[in-house]
């Protein structure tokens, strides 16, 4: 008869802390998909939105002007200093020795450009050693025409005014879908795109 009589009165007690067990464990749910909607983190606890405003400050770090990036330019000078890093506190790495040499801006930083040239070689130089003034070099294994008109894709291509020896420097005057209108040492021509490395595929300009 008594054990009975307890087990009538732990019954309604074994139920109520069901019910709360029940409830913490949901409560703790509910918890847990608030923070991973709140804070977007992935399933290895990264925090998705700290690591997306980050990128954004280091993306902004490497800007210091409203120039678009990445973009070609040329040297200004015949002797430019180029450095592991942006200043002149870090070691030279080499000197370019040829003015109007084509090169790649990948990075700013204050005054100082990351560069890129036809090898995929990169370092920092100084601002003022460079120019926006177009020039380009011919990528091929043998002398490439420049023709003297632009049609180059038609069945009878026009004239030819100058043959070019591959990694000759010329200068851009204008640049059309299939051509690019170029000039060195006062003699000008139409020369195909694909030869010509200091120019974006689908880059256009006159």
């Amino acid at each position: 008869m008594l054990s009975k009589n307890l087990t009538n009165m732990l019954l309604p007690i074994m139920f109520i802390a069901g019910i709360c067990l029940c409830s913490a464990f949901s409560s703790t749910g509910s918890y847990a998909q608030s923070k991973s909607n709140g804070d977007r983190q992935n399933s290895a606890g990264i925090d998705i939105d700290n690591v997306a405003k980050e990128s954004n400050i280091i993306k902004k770090a490497y800007r210091s002007t409203t120039y678009k990036l990445p973009r070609f330019v040329s040297l200004a000078k015949d002797k430019v200093y180029v450095r592991s890093g942006p200043g002149q506190r870090y070691p030279i790495r080499w000197v370019y020795m040829r003015k109007g040499y084509p090169v790649e801006i990948i990075r700013e930083f204050e005054n100082w450009r990351k560069i890129r040239d036809i090898d995929g070689q990169d370092g920092w130089v100084y601002h003022r050693m460079l120019s926006g003034r177009r020039s380009a070099i011919i990528q091929a294994d043998k002398p490439v025409p420049a023709y003297q008109k632009s049609n180059i894709g038609d069945d009878k291509k026009p004239l030819i005014n100058i043959m070019l020896e591959p990694f000759v420097i010329v200068l851009l005057e204008e640049c059309i879908k299939a051509a690019c209108y170029v000039s060195v040492e006062g003699y000008h021509g139409w020369v195909e795109r694909k030869y010509i490395w200091g120019i974006y595929e689908a880059e256009i300009f006159d």
